[in-house]
């Protein structure tokens, strides 16, 4: 859990007290009904939602990035810089259990940009099919 979050720490010491919004989701697998087991389950819907995941990423134009120290299993950053956004991040990691977490920061603003706020919603909506569980 700690891994997972140094990619938001590290966006904030390099920022210090400039403004991020980050919005942060978790896909939990479900059980499966027949065996009660989750594990096989999970990581096939993990599969799945990380190749959802990239679909978005690309459609946001977002560039997609080897795997790197930040804890991301798969990380994705804004390719371009737009007026009123310093950084788009979404980052994904899949742990043991096969819980999916999804993160999405953007700064340096004290408010959603709407390309920002766009690209949440459709991870809202997206990841939804997976188990989407927001948190707060």
């Amino acid at each position: 859990m700690v891994r997972a979050l140094i990619p938001v720490g590290l966006v904030l010491s390099v920022l210090g007290c400039d403004p991020v919004m980050s919005q942060r989701f978790r896909v939990s697998p479900a059980p499966d009904t027949a065996t009660g087991r989750s594990v096989a389950r999970g990581l096939v819907n993990s599969t799945g939602a990380l190749r959802m995941l990239h679909g978005v990423a690309e459609q946001y134009g977002l560039l997609h990035l080897a795997p790197s120290r930040s804890g991301c299993t798969q990380e994705w950053h804004l390719q371009d810089h737009f007026p009123d956004v310093e950084f788009l991040v979404l980052c994904a990691q899949v742990h043991a259990d096969s819980v999916l977490e999804v993160w999405i920061s953007e700064g340096i603003t004290s408010r959603w940009t709407p390309k920002g706020d766009s690209l949440r919603r459709a991870l809202t909506d997206s990841l939804a099919r997976f188990g989407l569980v927001p948190v707060p």
